[in-house]
């Protein structure tokens, strides 16, 4: 090369100096001069291409020589220079080359020429020369190509981030992928980075496809099956090489790779990738990579992407699992590792799919892994992420179905309900649907597992289902709303709680239905069936309601309800509706209203009413009408015409003081239903207010009076411990009730703050006076000082009732003394609690004063018989006269006639003298012994006389 001094002069080799090019500074290059020297010359120096390479080099920072260039020659220079980065055998002088052609290329790109729409063209002329040696099938691979590599490497760079787009040049070469892929032996990144160039190509390609079958040749024509396996052999080399530069070059093609795969052949192509070895050699770099990062990022990136040919890649990670366990163990104690949740998915996907053949060791060493990080970290930004959180719930889930994990050593149900706590409890603090809904799947999977862990006594097992149960009390049972916004993490918790109501042997169960029925649980279902009115959550929603009754109601009731479920309308208004329809001719309408009345009578029984009452009260009114002419009765059994009658007087009684329009027919109707049935009311769990109601209905008080008669008889038997004319008609524990709901407090409380029953227990008591049954009335009189006694102020109920005259009428029948004793036992009770107003009726109390006194001299005048009968005869007597009030008119006819009656008085006086004669020995009189007693008695009574 050399300067010219004016610009018309040719060049010494007489080259037109049309070719030449100026500079600013007054020299020129002579084009044809500088194609021939890296085209023509064999013999040319390296020093020599080098001096002119720099010098075009500088020449292109000149202004002058740029525009003349870009004019006039932009595309001379491509042949020449494209020939020269093959021919260089020296790096200096490939790295000048590319230096230079990526300069030119830049300044094209730079739009200083005038024609801007053909400034991308010079960089395509410049990947179209290169790649005309690189396709061509005779290549072979030599350390200079590299050179040719990195400068197309750097082209490609250009092109895209200026145009978005692979050159058209490098569509559809398929001998140049081929020759790629058995290049991969080179060091350095060249041959990934076209690689990869050349696949989001391809992709390109395909979405600019103009039909399906366009786009399935074209995919066919690239990737086919050889190809495939010739890439697989080609990366294993670079996989294990000691460069990890390499290493990291090599995976990520490998994902570029299988990122970049489309079609619907994308699982056989990665199925030939697996079975070709390539996840083996990902495991062994996996396992000497020392857990450097990026090694790791990229090699569990890969396996994600691989393992999605599950079939062929399951088979394949039995070989790695244990290197992937050891790297979860390292990303598991770093907080929001990039492959944390990558790593943990690859490992549950595994074991869904192939249970049975991890050891117990490795199921091991996988526990403790999941469970350090529950344990360690919860949900948030310096915690697991909630991707994170939810595979390790999926891992959970996955290990605790294999056998492996049932045979570890030391595997209780206790550690595994630790985790579990924790992480429900990070799942409810958590504003995520899905967390909630994964740690509900764990919850669900770890209750299975409590119940087929063989390792474990039953008793063991038992307190670890309550340990289940007190973690949906205390954590699911406050999100419950919270789970309803999505359908199907709804039906997660139902089924959570389907498992848990199932069983119906703990007491923690029962606990857990009556708190979520006072929650409002009937009201949360019918509002998730208005949300989802899918069949799926149908039967979801009336499966827990099923269970639900049976908790609360026992019997089979649930039954019921399961059994109808598939005929229940989704919409409370439609389910009364039903219910109000005459079911004699339908045995399906009949089953599905007695499941409608389980519901309703839950629900009602615990304050949850999702439905108005006025409507229910209708439709019930309803149902009893138009079904009693087929005999309601008989149609359906007593535990259901319990709950029918408890319904209704649930929903009157509430009403009391603002009424509802009730149909008098109806009730009357199942007043009489009830009276003719053979059902026992009081055998099973009834309301206080159902009770209420009841005792206040004068049509049913026949029906009543023999079931409060078997209660009278057991309180009897009970006291008094003794062989009676009857028998015992319970096989309850409690010596005071005979059925576990009906006892001697519940009726106590029903007559003190209601006055609901003593009509029916005085109408008790003069029935079995006038029939002479002494010892049932002997039982009704034992009940009626029970209930005075827990509830003084019940004597006054029983006075206003009648109770007096019943008793006065008592002395005049034909009975024993030892029963004539009981009533004055009760007359003594009432008189001890009973308020002025009741002792204000003198014509009744001396009326009984004057039986009492007749009966206490007939005792005095026999020594025998003056025992116990007459210490209490005495002592009825001396608290009238306590009780009598001379200045308010109290009780003073009848303290008349007990003070002015000689008889009395005289055998008073006569027990009182027998005692002084006896003089000092009357200290040694024993006070325990019946003439001890009546000495006291009798004293007591003179006290009174004399005052």
């Amino acid at each position: 090369m050399e300067e010219e001094e004016e610009e018309e002069r040719h060049c010494r080799q007489g080259h037109r100096a049309s070719l030449q090019v100026r500079t600013s500074g007054g020299g020129s290059i002579c084009l044809v001069c500088f194609s021939n020297l890296f085209t023509q010359s064999t013999s040319a120096l390296t020093v020599h291409r080098a001096y002119a390479i720099s010098q075009l080099s500088c020449a292109l920072d000149d202004t002058l020589f740029k525009n003349i260039l870009f004019q006039n020659h932009r595309h001379f220079l491509v042949s020449p220079l494209s020939l020269a980065i093959y021919s260089a055998s020296d790096q200096t002088l490939a790295n000048d080359i590319t230096h230079v052609i990526t300069k030119l290329c830049t300044i094209s790109l730079t739009n200083l020429t005038d024609d801007n729409a053909d400034n991308n063209i010079l960089v395509q002329d410049f990947i179209h020369h290169l790649l005309l040696h690189l396709a061509s099938s005779a290549l072979v691979w030599t350390p200079t190509l590299a050179y040719a590599l990195h400068c197309l490497g750097l082209l490609l760079e250009l092109h895209c981030g200026s145009n978005n787009a692979v050159p058209d040049s490098l569509r559809n070469q398929k001998v140049f992928m081929s020759n790629l892929v058995s290049g991969l032996h080179l060091p350095g990144q060249e041959v990934f980075h076209i690689s990869f160039a050349n696949y989001n190509e391809e992709k390109d390609s395909h979405m600019e496809a103009d039909n399906v079958a366009e786009t399935a040749e074209c995919h066919e024509s690239l990737i086919n099956g050889s190809f495939v396996r010739t890439f697989a052999e080609a990366v294993k080399g670079p996989l294990l090489s000691s460069d990890v530069q390499v290493q990291i070059s090599a995976l990520e093609l490998i994902h570029y790779y299988t990122y970049q795969i489309e079609g619907v052949d994308i699982i056989k192509e990665l199925s030939i990738l697996v079975e070709e070895g390539t996840s083996d050699y990902i495991f062994e770099t996996l396992r000497v990579s020392d857990n450097k990062e990026p090694i790791v990022i990229w090699c569990i990136r890969i396996l994600n992407l691989l393992s999605t040919a599950e079939h062929a890649f399951t088979r394949r990670f039995t070989v790695g699992f244990t290197t992937v366990t050891r790297v979860l163990g390292h990303v598991a104690g770093i907080t929001l590792h990039p492959v944390q949740t990558d790593t943990i998915l690859l490992i549950s996907a595994w074991l869904s799919n192939s249970p049975g053949i991890i050891s117990a060791g490795q199921a091991e060493d996988l526990l403790l892994i999941l469970i350090k990080m529950l344990n360690q970290h919860g949900i948030g930004d310096v915690g697991l992420s909630s991707e994170a959180f939810n595979a390790v719930c999926s891992a959970f889930i996955a290990l605790l179905k294999t056998p492996s994990c049932h045979a570890i050593k030391g595997l209780t149900v206790n550690s595994i309900h630790a985790v579990l706590k924790r992480a429900i409890s990070s799942a409810c603090d958590s504003k995520h649907n899905e967390t909630m809904l994964n740690s509900l799947y764990f919850f669900n999977e770890a209750f299975m597992f409590t119940l087929d862990i063989s390792n474990s006594e039953p008793s063991d097992i038992e307190v670890a289902k309550a340990n289940l149960v007190d973690i949906c009390e205390i954590y699911l049972l406050p999100s419950v709303s919270r789970m309803s916004e999505n359908e199907e993490t709804t039906r997660a918790l139902l089924q959570t709680f389907n498992y848990i109501l199932k069983d119906t042997s703990l007491v923690q169960t029962k606990k857990l239905a009556e708190k979520l029925v006072v929650s409002q649980w009937f009201s949360f279902s019918f509002e998730c069936l208005a949300r989802f009115p899918t069949e799926d959550m149908r039967n979801d929603i009336f499966l827990v309601l099923s269970f639900l009754i049976e908790q609360l109601a026992g019997d089979g009731m649930g039954e019921v309800v399961r059994e109808a479920s598939h005929n229940l309308p989704l919409d409370p208004v439609d389910l009364l509706f039903l219910l109000g329809q005459r079911s004699s001719y339908s045995s399906e309408l009949h089953c599905s209203q007695i499941a409608i009345i389980s519901i309703l009578h839950t629900s009602h029984l615990y304050g949850d009413r999702f439905a108005d009452d006025s409507q229910v009260l209708a439709c019930l009114e309803q149902y009893i009408l138009v079904n009693a002419s087929d005999s309601l009765c008989a149609a359906t059994n007593s535990a259901t015409l319990i709950q029918i009658l408890d319904l209704y007087a649930l929903i009157r009684d509430t009403h009391m003081n603002y009424p509802l329009l009730f149909s008098v027919e109806a009730e009357k109707m199942l007043l009489r239903v009830i009276a003719d049935s053979e059902c026992d009311i009081f055998s099973s769990r009834i309301p206080k207010a159902v009770l209420r109601w009841l005792f206040q209905q004068d049509e049913i008080q026949e029906f009543l009076m023999p079931r409060i008669l078997s209660l009278c008889k057991c309180i009897y038997c009970a006291e008094k411990g003794a062989e009676l004319g009857f028998q015992k008609d319970d096989t309850s524990e409690n010596p005071n009730s005979y059925s576990p709901h009906f006892n001697i407090v519940v009726l106590a409380e029903l007559v003190d703050q209601e006055d609901c029953g003593t009509a029916v227990l005085v109408l008790l008591l003069n029935q079995m006076i006038d029939r002479h049954l002494e010892d049932e009335l002997r039982a009704v009189l034992c009940v009626l000082m029970r209930i005075i006694k827990i509830f003084p102020g019940a004597s006054n109920w029983f006075c206003t009732n009648g109770v007096l005259v019943a008793l006065h009428r008592s002395y005049f029948a034909s009975i024993s003394s030892e029963t004539l004793i009981s009533v004055t036992m009760m007359v003594f009770s009432i008189l001890c609690s009973a308020k002025f107003k009741v002792l204000m009726e003198e014509d009744l109390w001396l009326a009984i004063a004057n039986q009492v006194i007749h009966l206490l001299v007939g005792k005095l005048k026999d020594k025998n018989s003056a025992n116990h009968e007459g210490v209490i005869l005495f002592s009825l007597l001396a608290l009238i006269l306590q009780k009598s009030r001379p200045e308010e008119g109290l009780l003073m006819e009848s303290s008349r006639a007990i003070v002015i009656n000689t008889h009395l008085g005289s055998r008073v006086e006569s027990i009182i003298k027998n005692a002084s004669a006896r003089g000092a020995a009357l200290a040694q009189l024993d006070e325990r012994t019946s003439s001890g007693q009546i000495l006291i008695s009798a004293l007591v009574y003179h006290f009174f006389w004399l005052r």
